[in-house]
């Protein structure tokens, strides 16, 4: 339609969308950082992260969409944030 902006791969909303899931990704990242401190850890210790820093609820969101396996630090982590839909 005239008006609307092209969709899809390489647009500027598919780059927008990019941009904010990056930046989601980053404030998640920030949030449950300490946890790593003690080496790779689950989903599960990622949650318990989250409570401890009072995480807003789409924090949670995200972490509970995340599979359960051993994220190494927090670049896995942020990897698999954005390799995931919000």
């Amino acid at each position: 339609m005239i008006g609307e902006a092209p969709s899809g791969p390489g647009s500027v909303g598919d780059q927008m969308a990019r941009v904010t899931a990056a930046v989601f990704g980053d404030q998640v990242a920030r949030l449950v950082a300490r946890a790593f401190c003690i080496g790779p850890v689950t989903r599960t210790d990622l949650l318990a992260a989250a409570v401890a820093a009072h995480a807003p609820s789409p924090v949670f969101d995200a972490l509970l969409r995340l599979p359960e396996r051993r994220y190494y630090d927090v670049f896995d982590l942020q990897g698999q944030l954005m390799s995931r839909p919000t």
